[in-house]
């Protein structure tokens, strides 16, 4: 999240309804779960937060209990997708801060994880605090690209092991119609697992050949083509994608310069086409992010429908806004994808309340699992659905 947006997102709190209250409907028939994968991101604190010595930057007590829960999951998770700012931002440097950061990222993780879950897949997707720099315009902070990071971070991917499926994306050549600046095929890309499901990760910080790269680009014509793909494939059943900003922040009049969300002006109108593309086909199933530092739950308006979920509570600085009718429902936590042997797709949101201050040092408690939400199989199937059989009895999250 850029230091300048943290305080415009203060009044996006204002026009958040209860997006998570639950609809009526049939639950899974079976209930029995064939797999599952984890969400979570933004991690991040502010280098001024943590010790001197922690070069990872992390929200430690919140990072080590995620882990302890991810761990403890049953059935154990078959991946599990970081939708980006891992890490703080890099200096105005030639990529070592962050090269820096994202290694003493990987031995914290490594350090705390169980045995079983290191040999769970890590997917990362790159967020703005790992591609971005802070500068100073009139004074003020604001973010610019540094193309120094993503070299970096390919390192990382190599060094970690975490980039095994990455390399069929686009590159400069294959991609002409993206403008794209050099190789993407390890930064946007896709891959299916052994149980029928497509995934594609998008960086939506794509550097293109605009003289001053714009922010919120993403290879729309390469990730339309993969997913179109992946539709006529019978082997596929479903299709989940993953990036670090929203495809739109979902119906709030916030955002009117569009840098917290992809890019959608009139000459490059991208999250209407993504939306409009991944809405159209019937396997695909939902959009996972983060950047705004709450979770939601909710299809986007205007259009064919496609789910995003903003699971950007993993341990950043939260939006706690509240009004005299409203309370922020902002808890940290991870998110649970389960699918079902009978084809459905449920949600579930892990959450623990948030420690004053919100980057206490002191262990947190295991986070609850919360109603299960049925995502629809179908354009036709649009409706939320509450899982009777979920173990948590609350009616909304907040």
């Amino acid at each position: 999240m850029t230091y300048f947006a943290r305080a415009l997102l203060l009044g996006l709190s204002l026009f958040l309804t209860e997006r998570c209250a639950w609809g009526e409907g049939r639950a899974s028939n079976s209930g029995e779960i064939e797999s599952l994968f984890v969400v979570l991101g933004d991690n991040q604190l502010g280098k001024e937060l943590v010790a001197p010595e922690d070069a990872s930057t992390v929200n430690q007590a919140q990072f080590r209990q995620n882990l302890k829960d991810i761990a403890a999951l049953k059935p154990k998770p078959s991946f599990i997708f970081l939708t980006g700012d891992l890490v703080d931002h890099g200096d105005q440097e030639k990529g070592q801060t962050i090269a820096d950061r994202l290694e003493s990222w990987t031995k914290q993780y490594r350090k705390n994880c169980s045995e079983f879950a290191l040999k769970v897949p890590l997917i990362p997707t790159l967020g703005n605090h790992e591609m971005m720099k802070v500068v100073f315009e009139d004074g003020k902070p604001a973010e610019d690209f540094n193309p120094d990071s993503y070299p970096a971070w390919l390192k990382w991917l190599e060094r970690s092991g975490f980039g095994k499926f990455g390399g069929n994306g686009p590159s400069a050549a294959t991609g002409k119609e993206d403008h794209l600046a050099g190789d993407n095929s390890r930064f946007t890309y896709s891959f299916d697992d052994a149980q029928g499901n497509h995934f594609i990760i998008i960086n939506t910080f794509t550097l293109n050949d605009s003289p001053k790269p714009l922010r919120g680009w993403v290879p729309y014509h390469w990730i339309a083509e993969d997913a179109r793909k992946a539709e006529a494939n019978r082997k596929v059943k479903h299709i989940f994608a993953f990036g670090h900003m929203p495809i739109r922040i979902n119906g709030f009049p916030f955002d009117p310069k569009g840098e917290n969300s992809i890019l959608n002006s009139d000459t490059h109108p991208l999250a209407s086409q993504l939306q409009e593309t991944l809405g159209s086909l019937s396997k695909f199933r939902g959009y996972f992010c983060g950047h705004l530092h709450l979770w939601d739950c909710s299809p986007l308006p205007d259009g064919k429908s496609l789910w995003q979920i903003i699971a950007g509570n993993a341990g950043s600085k939260p939006i706690k806004l509240s009004t005299d009718t409203w309370k922020a429902p902002f808890y940290f936590g991870f998110t649970v994808v389960r699918i079902h042997k009978d084809g459905g797709i449920g949600v579930v949101s892990y959450n623990r309340p948030v420690p004053d201050p919100y980057y206490s040092t002191a262990p947190q408690p295991p986070a609850t699992p919360q109603p299960e939400i049925l995502l629809p199989r179908t354009k036709a199937d649009s409706g939320m659905k509450k899982n009777p059989t979920a173990p948590a009895t609350r009616s909304k999250q907040n």
